[in-house]
This record gives C-alpha cells, sequence and structure tokens, in this order.
C-alpha cells in the first residue's frame, strides 16, 4: 500500500503591494489608451475552449476567459409530458460560492435567476426545438471563477451553445455572447471585475457571427442607438468564432 502524497504550502515571504490604489474612476478615463491588461478598448481576452469536460453528461463545454472561467453541461433530451409539439429548455445559472473574493451563497439568488432566463433567451432563437418534441434539456451552468459578472453571463452563453453543439442538439448555428460596458464616455468591450466597478451601463449581445444574426440584446444605463450597434461590440462576437486566432480549442 503507498503512501498518500502530502501538499505543503509556503506563505509569502513578503507583502506585496496592491495594484490599484485609491479611485477607480480613471481606469477606463478618455485619456487611456490602453487598460490595465494592455488590450485596447474594443478586444476581447484571450479564450481557452475544451469539451467533454463533464462525461456523464450528454455534453459540456469549459470556457475560460483569463481569469474567468465557466463550465455548462447540457442533459436530455429527456421525455417531457407538458412539452407537446415543441421541446422545451431550461437553464440554471449559478455562481460558485467560492467564484469571488467575498463568498457567495449556496441559495439560488435573484440575480443568478435573472442570468439564466438571459442565457435562455439567448439560446432559444438558435435552437430547432420543434425537431424534438415532448423533450426537455436542462442546462446547467456554473461560474467557478468570476471576473467581470457581465462578462461571465456572455461566457455561459457561448460556453452553453457549445455544450448544446456536442450533445446532438440541431441548431442554426453557435450562439456567441459578448458584453460591453460604458465608462467615462467610452465602451469597453469584455471587461474585468476591476473595469466593471463605477460604470454607466452595460450592454450584452448574443449573436451568431456565421449567419450574422442577433439572437438577443440586453441593455442597462444610458445606451444611443448607435452605440447598440457599435462595430466594436460586432467585433468582439464575430471575432471568438470568426476571424480571431486567440482561441485555442480541446476536444476531450
Amino acid at each position: 500500500m503507498q503512501a498518500s502524497a502530502s501538499l505543503s504550502f509556503t506563505r509569502p515571504n513578503r507583502s506585496v503591494k496592491p495594484l490599484i490604489e485609491g479611485p477607480l474612476q480613471g481606469i477606463l478615463a478618455p485619456n487611456n489608451p490602453k487598460r490595465l491588461d494592455g488590450r485596447a478598448f474594443e478586444n476581447v481576452r484571450e479564450l481557452y475552449v475544451q469539451t467533454r469536460i463533464v462525461h456523464e453528461s450528454s455534453g459540456s463545454c469549459y470556457l475560460q476567459s483569463a481569469n474567468a472561467k465557466v463550465i455548462a453541461s447540457v442533459d436530455g433530451p429527456r421525455p417531457n409530458r407538458y412539452a407537446y409539439e415543441r421541446g422545451d429548455i431550461t437553464c440554471d445559472f449559478r455562481f460558485a460560492p467560492f467564484s469571488a473574493a467575498t463568498r457567495r451563497s449556496t441559495r439560488r439568488s435573484g440575480e443568478e435567476r435573472e442570468y439564466s432566463s438571459m442565457v435562455t433567451q439567448a439560446l432559444l432563437p438558435s435552437l430547432h426545438l420543434d425537431k424534438i418534441p415532448k423533450s426537455s434539456i436542462d442546462v446547467y451552468i456554473s461560474v467557478i471563477e468570476a471576473d467581470g459578472t457581465i462578462a461571465c453571463v456572455a461566457s455561459a452563453i457561448t460556453a452553453a451553445s457549445i455544450a448544446l453543439c456536442e450533445a446532438g442538439i440541431e441548431m442554426d448555428g453557435l450562439t456567441v455572447g459578448c458584453s460591453a460596458v460604458r465608462a467615462g464616455g467610452r465602451i469597453c468591450v469584455d471587461c474585468t471585475g476591476v473595469e466593471e466597478k463605477n460604470v454607466e451601463g452595460y450592454l450584452l449581445l448574443a449573436s451568431m457571427p456565421r449567419l450574422k444574426k442577433v439572437c438577443n440584446i440586453v441593455h442597462v444605463g444610458p445606451w444611443e442607438a448607435d452605440d447598440v450597434t457599435h462595430v466594436s461590440v460586432m467585433e468582439g462576437c464575430v471575432g471568438w468564432f470568426g476571424t480571431d486566432t486567440r482561441m485555442t480549442w480541446v476536444f476531450g
């Protein structure tokens, strides 16, 4: 019988000065040419995608966007006597208790219910639920590390669509989520948790880039019509599954 290996952790020898001190209003100020991580305001973070991460499910996907990590799994289709001519889809979006610096409750919050509805509305236009009558599909999304709340919802939309594709659900195309915030008179795409503070509003866009179709738009705060169709937001979605090469895809 082999002895189990023990893990040892050492504390840092010195304290580290915080990266940000004082007010956060100047992070997205118009005079700042770059963001804290060196990206331009219209650029998204690099992506890592791996499928078949949950073997017990019909389809699953792990999506990592820098420090934001999301797992989506799909169960079904399963029989549902209440769904007649069209199938039904339900989404359960949750933050893991350890996903943020402040520990979250294990009970489902109203915020998580709202995000579950956003993901469901974003996925519905791409799915052919009429091909699976009297059936139901369950989508489970878990944010295991949050770095920007609205950006995690956008990542959840993308991960859920990939998991549905792996589960063999017929659809028109992959649905990609992209987020943007408005702060300091500028539009910032795919913002981090630090950049998300003291913003004027946010926009969540779900689209099928290959078909050039918009599935759903959610916006909060003062947004003009030109801002909703801003090219930087649209390129944020198209870039992930278009011509952008900053994505690593692993098939499990």
